[in-house]
């Protein structure tokens, strides 16, 4: 899964880390993700990159509410928002 780019299509949330604040971040429908790698924490998270920023989501948030993104269709401007 690192590496994957994923389209957002219904709203959902992630996790700063606790270093960054830990707050609660809403991810909009539309928001274009890039997966970075799986943490070792037991709670099934997955670091992400989205608009510029580094944060946790549920692995099963991205395959319930997320869509690969193909190299061919503007994965180019992947972590910004729509």
């Amino acid at each position: 899964m690192p590496d994957q780019r994923i389209k957002i299509k219904s709203p959902t949330v992630a996790f700063e880390r606790p270093g960054e604040g830990g707050k609660i971040i809403h991810i909009p429908a539309g928001s274009k993700i890039r997966v970075i790698g799986e943490e070792s924490d037991g709670n099934k998270l997955v670091s992400v990159e989205w608009n510029n920023r580094n944060v946790s989501m549920f692995a099963r948030d991205l395959v319930d509410r997320g869509e690969p993104i193909s190299e061919g269709d503007g994965s180019a401007d992947v972590l910004r928002r729509d």
